[in-house]
């Protein structure tokens, strides 16, 4: 796993009896109990949240990873403590050159039985060497007692079936390590006497399901590790005593049933590892004062039921693991100075309530473990997560991205990795997935995946787990899957594969894979909407395109959900149709070997009419249906006098609009989302009174409304361009309540409104044609903004009394003489002074001017400044110097830095993704250029002395001639 969680492990030859021990147990797979971990527990929690099955196991797998640091460090530190006393004793005995023999205190002994007793010790899993009834008893033999120099100063049985309560151990007075993990003490509480234990330096009573309060232990100043995790408190706050324990350097309160507020603990500068998770607390945000802490190694505050914004945590530089997780943070993106957090190994920031674009984190190279899963980005994945070279575990799951996959075949470390139940568009399984041979654990569910399973799946030789499920594949398994020797768990279910394509690998997988889940899968086909005639003949079949075992799959129709006797064929003939014909009819395919999988064909609605049946075509007016849009739908017939009543059905069945009746055969609906719906009309011949229904089946989609910003103090100036003419067109300006601001009727096609307040407005235009039959609705949204300067709005903090740089790019223009090119630009500059709380000018303004070569008409700017010790606000002017002939100056790419510091900055093709320029620390540019293939053929620097191509490829140059050849 992550090197996070690895142990130090300490060889030494004086000590090997005692370190034996020690390495079995971290050698050892840990189980649950062991390490204090209630995964039931956890798992109800986290339903209460409203956390879905699946994002559930997620977090359980996450939690038991830290458990198991948390457990693998308080050993660590106790085995440390148990050197520091052997150590001791060692060093004593090699001065005085014998062996000193020590009797221990009647009294401890007496302490050691009490407890034996209190707790059940003939039921402990280990209870070897208590000879209790002997007072002969050698104690520096008994199971888990730790001697030193005639005095237990040690009493360690974590997880050895400890029941009952912990009697009185006041008299083990030298006690400095208790540690009581996993056992069972549900029916007490803490007893107050730990508090006489002055000596104690390890107190670990972590998932012992203690009751009550936790009493004061104050006096334990010389306490280096506290757990008290995994108990309930019963609501009770976190006691403020913990501030007297200043030595602490492991402090663990998690799962523990506290709440209320969090009580100031910034005494504890000596923290590495600190964990709150998992507790209801009242606290409105995180305190500010943990930021305190620059010791702090470790830091879980997970499932605490912080709200508001992250405050800044930027001080805890150290930090290697940072879980905020559950919270209901209400900042709209990843706080950016998380990059400042160079150190981390592990960020969980799932479930945080994050939306809009993702910060970038790739400055956090060391990365094992990245958790953003259940933040709703809503943007295409973005490409650094492949800087995270390695990452081990990647968890971008219901993050609502969009577009394609992102390419993330540089992260060959990656163990676990889940993309499922993201918005991604026109994707098969991508290629690059094969490049991640050490993946373990692959989650792509309900990713909107096509197409077939590969067969370069058996490239994942190391696979444990494959979820496919709730996608939209198909085609017969690849062999290679039965070929993954590792492969527990295989997830395909809700997708649209069929016997015939589970049946060649069926056996092989069945026997080889402890959890194969493959039903349900989607309904076959696609519905259909049939208008026969009485006397026609009609054949309705199942699975169309003959893909099926005709020696193994059975079929069974259904007629408005009741079996139909001997219709036991994929097809179903009906040779005279009748009225009493009409109905819902769909089929049920089974087959003799894949026994618990049943197949079922999509709704066929036949209708049979009496009368002679209308002629006619439901039309939809424009090729593309939207939701949330007007769609206008018209019925074309040759026949007259006709009546009709439209009906829109969703994919379930459910009427969702009803149409009064009426003779015009037209009609307009909004579908709600997207999705298939079904169109139903009803045409009625009013000489003859005989009716027909017809139906279309339509594919309705989302389309973007096209968003535009603007500020308040502008004109908004609209037009509608289009071929036809003799339109008149209605404007509609609505506010985000909905109440209309304006509204305008002209023959123009053009609007203009002014603006005096900032919100989100939605413009609606209805364009009709003349005669008033034919109208279509468009909409625009506008989000209207105050662009009043700001004046503090610094997005980093200057550091007083160092080095800063600025520069930029200048460009001198004379309208008179616009061929003319001077050798050096001196009338424009950047002008950087300085103010004080009080607004006044601290020293002179510095003005830096141009110098070097003028490069395409630029000329660089770069000046250095020192940042005054008494400074409140920065000031930087652009300087054009001309006052009477007119000339114009640009300036571009403005730069403050760090003199020590370097910047950099990239440019994307905001279609291809493509790197089109880059800028160095020097503000100087790289340009890329590609072919229209996508590969790179020239490559161009910006230097002193101009732009020079230094790279270019014969590829490159062969197209490019061949295209200026034609």
């Amino acid at each position: 796993m992550a090197n996070i969680f690895k142990i130090k492990k300490y060889f030494t030859v004086t000590f090997y009896v005692l370190l034996c021990s020690i390495t079995t147990v971290f050698a050892q797979e840990l189980t649950d109990k062991q390490i204090g971990f209630d995964a039931s527990r956890l798992s109800v929690s986290l339903k209460l949240k409203g956390l879905s099955d699946q994002n559930i196991e997620t977090k359980i797998a996450v939690m038991r990873i830290i458990y198991k640091s948390q457990y693998l460090t308080m050993q660590n530190n106790k085995e440390t403590i148990r050197l520091g006393l052997n150590s001791q004793k060692s060093a004593r005995s090699v001065s005085r050159m014998a062996k000193t023999t020590y009797t221990i205190p009647e009294t401890e002994r007496a302490a050691l039985i009490a407890f034996y007793n209190s707790t059940n010790g003939d039921n402990w899993y280990d209870h070897s060497g208590w000879d209790i009834n002997d007072p002969n008893s050698d104690i520096e033999s008994w199971y888990g007692v730790i001697v030193n120099e005639g005095h237990v100063v040690g009493l360690s049985l974590f997880y050895n079936g400890l029941t009952g309560s912990i009697s009185n151990l006041s008299d083990l007075s030298y006690l400095t390590i208790l540690d009581l993990t996993a056992n069972d003490f549900s029916n007490s509480t803490i007893p107050e006497n730990i508090a006489s234990l002055t000596n104690l330096k390890t107190l670990n009573l972590s998932s012992c399901y203690f009751l009550g309060s936790v009493p004061n232990l104050s006096s334990l100043t010389g306490l280096q590790d506290l757990n008290l995790g995994g108990n309930n408190f019963n609501g009770e706050q976190i006691p403020i005593w913990l501030n007297n324990l200043q030595s602490l350097n492991n402090l663990y309160l998690n799962d523990a049933s506290f709440s209320g507020s969090i009580p100031n603990l910034e005494n504890l500068s000596s923290l590495i590892n600190l964990n709150l998770g998992n507790n209801n607390f009242s606290a409105s945000s995180i305190p500010s004062w943990i930021n305190n802490f620059s010791n702090l190694q470790t830091l879980n505050l997970y499932n605490c039921n912080f709200t508001g914004s992250i405050p800044d945590l930027s001080n805890l530089n150290g930090l290697t693991n940072l879980s905020l997780t559950g919270n209901n943070f209400t900042g709209t993106i990843i706080p950016a100075w998380i990059n400042n957090f160079t150190n981390l190994s592990s960020l969980d920031l799932s479930s945080c309530q994050f939306n809009g674009a993702v910060t970038d984190l790739s400055a956090l190279t060391q990365l094992n473990f990245l958790l953003l899963g259940n933040n709703n980005f809503s943007t295409p994945m973005p490409l650094w997560f492949n800087d995270l070279t390695l990452l081990n575990f990647l968890d971008l799951s219901n993050c609502d991205f969009n577009g394609e996959m992102a390419n993330l075949s540089s992260l060959t470390n990656l163990n676990y990795l889940n993309l499922g139940n993201n918005n991604f568009t026109n994707n098969t399984i991508p290629s690059w997935i094969f490049n991640l041979t050490n993946l373990n654990d692959l989650e792509l569910n309900n990713c909107n995946i096509t197409g077939v399973i590969p067969n370069q799946i058996g490239l994942l030789t190391t696979l444990q787990t494959l979820n496919l499920y709730d996608n939209n594949l198909e085609g017969i398994l690849p062999s290679e899957l039965a070929s993954l020797d590792n492969l527990q768990t295989l997830w395909i279910s809700n997708n649209k594969f069929r016997f015939v394509d589970l049946d060649p690998q069926y056996t092989l997988l069945k026997s080889k894979i402890n959890n194969f889940f493959y039903q349900p899968q989607a309904k076959t086909d696609i519905q259909k909407a049939i208008t026969a005639a009485t006397g026609d003949s009609i054949t309705l079949t199942m699975i169309e395109d003959n893909k099926y075992l005709p020696a193994a799959d059975t079929f069974q129709w259904y007629k408005n959900g009741t079996s139909i006797p001997g219709a036991e064929s994929k097809d179903y003939l009906i040779s005279y149709l009748t009225s009493t014909n009409s109905g819902e009819y769909y089929c049920i395919s089974k087959n003799t070997k894949i026994a618990d999988l049943t197949l079922e064909r999509n709704v066929i609605n036949l209708n049979v009419n009496n009368c002679n049946a209308e002629t006619g075509e439901i039309k939809q007016q424009t090729d593309q249906l939207c939701s949330l849009e007007k769609s206008n739908f018209s019925f074309e017939t040759s026949s007259t006098n006709l009546s009709y009543i439209w009906f829109v059905l969703n994919s379930n069945g459910t009427t969702l609009e009803t149409s009064s009746l009426n003779s015009t055969g037209l009609f307009s609906f909004s579908f709600p989302s997207p999705g298939t719906y079904l169109i139903k009309i009803i045409v009625t011949n009013k000489n003859t009174n005989c009716s027909n229904t017809l139906y279309k089946n339509v594919d309705v989609i989302s389309c973007e409304v096209p968003t535009e910003e603007i500020c308040t103090e502008k004109t908004l100036n609209l037009t509608f361009e289009t071929q036809n003419t003799n339109l008149s067109y209605k404007w509609t300006l609505k506010d985000a309540a909905g109440a209309i601001v304006n509204e305008v009727t002209n023959t123009t096609g053009n609007y203009s409104f002014a603006f005096g307040t900032a919100g989100v407005y939605r413009i609606n235009m209805t364009a009709k044609s003349q005669d008033g039959v034919c109208t279509n609705d468009f909409f625009k949204d506008i989000t209207i903004v105050d662009c009043t300067p700001c004046n503090y709005c610094a997005s980093f903090n200057l550091i007083k009394n160092e080095k800063y740089l600025v520069s930029g790019w200048v460009k001198e223009e004379d309208p008179n003489i616009p061929y003319l090119q001077v050798k050096n630009y001196s009338k424009s500059s950047i002008k950087i002074s300085f103010t004080d709380t009080n607004g006044t000018d601290i020293g002179a303004p510095e003005n830096f001017y141009p110098s070097g070569e003028i490069i395409d008409g630029w000329q660089r700017i770069v000046g250095e400044f020192t940042i005054p010790n008494n400074i409140d606000d920065l000031k930087l002017d652009l300087v054009n110097e001309y006052t009477t002939n007119g000339k114009t100056v640009y300036f571009d790419d403005i730069r403050i830095l760090p003199t020590k510091g370097s910047m950099k900055s990239f440019v994307y093709d905001q279609k291809t993704q493509r790197l089109m320029a880059e800028l160095d620390e020097n503000n100087y540019a790289t340009f890329y250029e590609y072919d229209f293939e996508g590969g790179l053929v020239r490559i161009k620097k910006e230097t002193e002395k101009g732009v020079f191509t230094i790279q270019e490829t014969r590829s490159g140059n062969s197209k490019i001639n061949k295209k200026d050849n034609d």
